[in-house]
């Protein structure tokens, strides 16, 4: 018999098994670092939108222009935006400034960059700036639909990570 040289049929299994578990690794990794980019991006687009709100409520009270977007009372015929008042806690009352953003109210406020998906919305309260969206994100078990719960959830990292030092 000759003496061969290179993988056994163990090791080339091994091999195998580990290069697997590796790509899946890799994969899990990047899944990650695309659901945080996908936060990120809803965050800061939340953050412009909250910017030009308050230049719109501004120059309503100055100028006394119209607010942009569809007041939420209109707008409470849609199942979906009703669902998602309840589940906010959200109490619309006749004077109460909620709009209802879409993409045209976007373009208008000169934000035309930012997507938004079929049937979803971005909501605005004029009188304190909440900005929230009916998508939401999933962030670990949770998911997160206001600015001001991206903004609590961007101070606990950054507790957290003074905390590790």
């Amino acid at each position: 018999m000759k003496d061969e040289k290179g993988l056994t049929y163990v090791a080339t299994i091994i091999l195998v098994i580990i290069i697997i578990a590796f790509a899946i690794g890799v994969i899990l990794y990047i899944q990650q670092q695309y659901r945080n980019e996908e936060s990120e991006t809803i965050k800061t687009n939340m953050l412009a939108i909250q910017g030009k709100a308050k230049m719109v409520a501004e120059e309503e009270k100055a100028l006394k222009k119209e607010l942009i977007g569809t007041k939420i009372l209109i707008e409470q015929q849609d199942q979906k935006v009703k669902d998602f008042l309840k589940s906010q806690n959200i109490e619309i009352e006749e004077n109460s400034k909620y709009y209802i953003l879409k993409k045209e109210d976007l373009t208008t406020m000169g934000l035309s960059n930012i997507n938004i998906e079929p049937n979803e919305y971005y909501i605005v309260n004029y009188d304190n700036m909440e900005v929230l969206y009916t998508k939401g994100i999933k962030v670990g078990d949770n998911e997160y639909y206001k600015l001001s719960d991206f903004n609590n959830l961007s101070d606990e990292k950054e507790i957290v990570k003074e905390d590790e030092k």
